[in-house]
């Protein structure tokens, strides 16, 4: 039935199929089955071989599926292209030397003087999703009744304009990804049916398109590829030409700013939830079954000789900090340990996650996830939009949520990169913790 449903959606399909020429993405989760190892030689005989096992240990591959495409001695590591360990794709030597030598001291500024304490600081902001047009594309969207809709787009950008004046302030210099409600990429979901197709014959199960045909014919089909289309095109090339463009303005960290959501349930009647709590994903906790990919391979060896993590983790605690100062009645979120997320010992808060854009962007990235968009207590806040001073907002007085978010995120850029290191003191969870 597979079959048939390839040859069906193919004869319908085929006059639509376009594949861009920068495109080799053939997986569903848009990883490339091209890999350039030679781009890591800059990293030959700089860190030890303890010390990239234990940091591939310790947040990239805890369960230690990575290992399964390796074979490491005192003096190499050889990546190989496949689980079958017969062709190698890469060596990495390690470094002789008891210290390695991969440290970032180049990401912690040195020229701030007291009253400008950032100056030499470059921010990267990347305000999640496209926005515009393309928001209910990307299910990032809902209106309750007549009020008027919620569009994630709308309040990342707004709170990281905020973001930016406080950090000019401090005399740190802030570049972004994108300030527009449109694509960065120039592909568009029409152009992308080829990658779509390619990757639902490869990754679809038999029984879902078998279901698919036999209820709702070509029709249904055809649906299926279109809604492919546009993951592939927002999830994938959106966020890769946003990588491109982090790569070339290489600033010394990137924040991805969020609102988060709970599920809503029917699109055309969403609903509001009762709880709220507050995430921030740092990269790691890579996926067995996502290490299948050669350039998940790649991105966790990348991530792990650049040693991006110490600043992400170190950084993510301290906003976690904040969170608690400005937010302390919604709680850290309680994933539990899923396979997709890992929960980290040093803040409640903090989670590795093995998002895309924290994987292909160069550099340390952290998200910052708000409260949930479609709890009971912050929707009435987010209606009311972005204002000084205070406002009454169901019988008491708040101010303009984007400015506190905004508020909590700079303290601690100030605070982590300032100070240089983070207190031991371990952060206190605030009240009991919910999913």
């Amino acid at each position: 039935m597979k079959a048939f449903c390839r040859a069906l959606a193919a004869g319908v399909l085929c006059s639509q199929i376009y594949i861009p020429n920068n495109a080799s993405v053939l997986t569903r989760t848009a990883g490339s089955p091209s890999v350039d190892w030679s781009l890591l030689d800059e990293y030959q005989f700089r860190i030890t071989r303890d010390e990239f096992e234990n940091r591939v240990n310790e947040i990239f591959s805890r369960d230690g599926a990575f290992w399964q495409y390796c074979r490491i001695d005192e003096e190499k590591l050889i990546i190989y292209r496949d689980a079958s360990r017969v062709v190698p794709a890469w060596v990495l030597y390690f470094s002789p030397n008891v210290q390695s030598l991969t440290e970032r001291t180049r990401w912690l500024p040195t020229t701030g003087t007291d009253a400008m304490p950032l100056r030499g600081l470059v921010v990267c902001l990347d305000p999640g999703h496209i926005g515009g047009e393309w928001a209910r594309t990307e299910q990032r969207w809902f209106r309750i009744g007549d009020d008027p809709p919620i569009v994630e787009w709308e309040l990342n950008l707004i709170t990281s304009l905020h973001i930016q004046r406080l950090l000019q302030e401090l005399g740190a210099t802030v570049v972004w990804t994108k300030t527009e409600p449109q694509p960065v990429t120039p592909e568009r979901p029409d152009t992308l049916r080829g990658i779509a197709l390619l990757g639902l014959w490869r990754f679809a199960s038999g029984p879902e398109l078998s279901h698919r045909a036999n209820n709702g014919g070509l029709d249904a089909l055809r649906e299926m590829l279109i809604l492919e289309s546009e993951r592939v095109f927002y999830r994938f090339f959106e966020i890769s030409a946003r990588a491109e463009i982090v790569r070339n303005l290489n600033p010394h960290i990137t924040i991805a700013v969020h609102y988060n959501a709970a599920p809503w349930g029917d699109p055309d009647h969403p609903r509001l939830v009762n709880t709220n709590h507050l995430v921030l994903f740092v990269h790691g906790s890579y996926m067995a079954e996502e290490l299948k990919l050669e350039d998940h391979r790649f991105h966790l060896v990348r991530k792990t000789l650049a040693n991006d993590t110490k600043i992400e983790r170190g950084l993510a605690e301290e906003i976690g900090r904040q969170y608690a100062r400005i937010w302390p009645q919604w709680r850290p979120a309680n994933y539990g340990a899923p396979s997709w997320a890992m929960p980290l010992p040093e803040s409640p808060y903090v989670y590795a996650r093995n998002l895309l854009a924290s994987r292909v962007f160069e550099g340390p990235v952290v998200f910052v996830e708000g409260p949930l968009m479609n709890a009971h207590d912050t929707y009435p806040r987010l209606l009311a939009g972005d204002y000084d001073g205070e406002r009454e907002i169901n019988g008491k007085m708040f101010r303009s949520i984007h400015r506190e978010y905004a508020e909590a995120v700079v303290a601690a850029i100030a605070a982590f990169f300032t100070r240089g290191s983070l207190p031991d003191a371990p952060l206190p969870v605030v009240g009991d913790e919910n999913q």
